[in-house]
């Protein structure tokens, strides 16, 4: 007989279905959660069984290299008209109104009081943004004096994305809402220091803080210490890479039976 498995990532089910759709999360052989955080929100707010529910992290993608050469991309430099001694913050993300929680516009008010410290210290926001929300952020980093020490960047393809991570010297992303976090894998396994929020699955996606650090997502000033002490007290990228893969490798996965 056929079986129906559903996935469920994180907040689309973060939140009191309607008796159609929770009638289908019942129905189903199978619910696939990235995260125990997502399992424990089905269970509380939409009754499903536990014994329905199979947590399956997310993997790296089989198509990710693991990269031990470690040096910023020559092309992205010359790109980004950068001279290769910048300290880079980097965060990848969709940029809207709705994904403000992801934090992005809080790493801008860290940048800001870090700017005295690491004077070149930039931030790299990549993703692709709404009209509106561009227009939200220039204005804060107008009003934050930090226009020399940002730069939007857009949407990135896929083959871009990997020579970003390895671009970056902090990956920060201090989330509310993260159902898992794939980009905070994605990073550390190219051996940059993550910074995440502490309230959301990305507890989880880092191990407890084995694999970056968690901060409060609303205390810039824990985000800032978090962004320095990374830049200043790196940690080895080597180590850092081997414990992600140890962990995350796609081909650990890729035999694992869901039912």
């Amino acid at each position: 007989s056929i079986k129906v498995s559903l996935l469920a990532h994180g907040i689309e089910v973060w939140k009191t279905l309607s008796l159609f759709n929770r009638g289908v999360l019942k129905k189903v052989d199978t619910i696939i959660s990235v995260s125990e955080y997502t399992k424990q929100k089905l269970i509380e707010l939409n009754g499903i069984c536990a014994e329905k529910i199979v947590v399956k992290p997310n993997s790296l993608d089989p198509f990710f290299t693991k990269n031990q050469q470690f040096k910023k991309p020559t092309y992205l430099l010359r790109k980004y008209g950068l001279s290769g001694n910048e300290k880079i913050v980097l965060s990848v993300s969709r940029i809207s109104f709705h994904d403000r929680y992801k934090g992005y516009d809080r790493v801008l008010q860290s940048i800001a009081e870090l700017k005295s410290v690491i004077p070149n210290i930039l931030y790299l926001i990549c993703g692709k943004a709404t009209i509106e929300e561009k227009t939200f952020l220039e204005r804060l980093i107008e009003s934050l004096g930090i226009k020399d020490n940002v730069k939007m960047v857009g949407f990135l393809q896929q083959d871009e994305l990997q020579d970003h991570y390895l671009l970056a010297d902090v990956f920060a992303l201090p989330s509310k809402e993260e159902g898992f976090g794939i980009v905070f894998i994605e990073a550390a396994a190219c051996g940059v220091p993550v910074i995440a929020g502490n309230e959301d699955a990305s507890i989880e996606a880092l191990l407890n803080g084995e694999l970056g650090s968690l901060v409060d997502p609303d205390d810039i000033n824990a985000i800032s210490v978090a962004i320095e002490k990374a830049i200043i007290s790196p940690q080895q990228k080597y180590i850092l890479q081997d414990k992600v893969w140890d962990v995350y490798d796609f081909s650990k996965y890729k035999n694992d039976s869901i039912f």
